[in-house]
């Protein structure tokens, strides 16, 4: 593909540019709207090379596209800039304005492969004729034949509220974050089992967006006769109410683990009990016992993706074969199946959620293909490396859009 024919059609005024705001490219609409020449625009500081207006109301303008776009360097993630009046001038010899322009635009972070931010997208939408609408409801009754801005200051005053509002909005996002991320973590075990040290590496990692944390759990407990029983689950949601369902899910699995009624109907009782829980629909968890001295797994699924079983001798297994519907999803709480694999011993089991696996751009099936392929080339290393590689090569790093559990078990 010519992406340059493509950043050249795209309608709207874009502008590539450097970690310093220094222009780098510009798309062929950019210079029109801007009236500067490329010529002009490239290698220059961004802010400094736009004629912002002077309006008394829109004092500081050019320090708060600054601050914009330095944070949107900082956090990577994307800020709507102010509205701002920009002078466009009739050619590029003129240093009087032909006319007044005004615009909101955004920044939008570039990574690179390694996915730190290098460069920053700027992006214009013209609202002048939004902005000119707007003032002239402010007008006298009497009437104007031409529209004075200067005199409409309660239209930037608008502009200002709505970007500080803006500004709270992503405050709060963020505070409900770090909540959702300290009940989230106050809900997982703090310890692992004391048969199970040693053998079990646990992970979980919140997702990137301030809205996207709080329903994924894992949990291991201990059982009779040296047993361990594994589960990983997903609630349907975001923030602290996911949270909050996640902790009365995991806690009543934990509670039915120790009756050691077995994954299916451990399953069955879960499912019984999400049906309480209006926020609990669709659920998805698999529950995993494993007896070390027999060689087995017996598990059930409640629609999560299947655990995979690292045999000694390099196969990958599924444990795809008891796999039923999600939590809470059907008319009735019926009986869910079960299955068990063997195994011996240098083996491994490792339980996710589809955080782990899951990108925007590809098939569910690729994340889980290279959750094999990390498996089959780390063959001899202990729990916690192998879950330090699996998160590092499968997971898709920081720009993770869900939250993931993960579980690797050395049987």
């Amino acid at each position: 593909m010519d992406y340059r024919a493509v950043f050249d059609a795209l309608p709207n005024p874009c502008a590539l540019l450097s970690r310093d705001l220094k222009v780098i490219d510009v798309n062929a609409a950019y210079p029109v709207v801007v009236g500067r020449t490329r010529r002009e625009l490239l290698g220059r500081d961004l802010v400094d090379v736009l004629a912002l207006g002077s309006l008394e109301s829109m004092a500081g303008a050019a320090d708060r596209i600054r601050e914009s776009l330095l944070r949107a360097l900082a956090t990577g993630r994307p800020e709507a800039l102010p509205l701002q009046r920009y002078d466009v001038r009739s050619d590029a010899s003129s240093k009087e304005p032909e006319a007044s322009r005004y615009w909101i635009s955004t920044a939008t972070p570039i990574r690179d492969e390694a996915d730190a931010v290098v460069a920053l997208l700027h992006k214009i939408q013209d609202v002048t004729p939004v902005v000119l609408s707007v003032a002239a409801d402010f007008s006298d009754p009497a009437g104007m034949s031409t529209v004075n801005l200067e005199h409409h200051s309660d239209v930037f005053g608008l502009a200002r509220d709505l970007q500080s509002a803006n500004a709270l909005l992503q405050e709060a996002q963020e505070r409900e974050r770090e909540t959702s991320l300290a009940l989230q973590r106050a809900m997982l075990p703090t310890t692992i089992p004391e048969q199970a040290r040693g053998r079990v590496a646990a992970r979980y990692l919140p997702a990137s967006s301030s809205l996207s944390v709080g329903g994924d759990w894992y949990d291991v407990a201990a059982l009779p006769d040296g047993r361990l029983a594994a589960a990983v689950g997903d609630v349907v949601g975001q923030g602290l109410q996911a949270a909050a369902v996640m902790g009365q899910l995991r806690s009543a699995l934990s509670a039915v683990t120790v009756a050691d009624v077995g994954p299916g109907n451990a399953l069955q009782v879960l499912d019984r009990f999400a049906r309480q829980i209006e926020q609990a629909t669709a659920t998805t968890a698999v529950k995993v016992v494993l007896d070390l001295e027999q060689g087995t797994a017996t598990y059930s699924s409640a629609g999560h993706l299947p655990p995979l079983l690292h045999h000694a001798d390099g196969r990958v297994e599924a444990l795809d074969q008891a796999l039923g519907p999600p939590l809470a999803a059907t008319e009735a709480a019926g009986p869910r199946p079960q299955a068990t694999a063997r195994f011996s011993p240098g083996a491994y089991l490792v339980l996710y959620t589809d955080g782990l696996v899951e990108r925007r751009t590809e098939d569910l099936t690729d994340g889980i293909e290279r959750l094999r392929s990390c498996l089959r080339a780390h063959p001899g290393l202990g729990p916690e490396a192998l879950i330090d590689a699996i998160i590092t090569e499968v997971r898709d790093g920081d720009c993770a859009a869900d939250d993931t559990a993960v579980l690797v078990i050395e049987l």
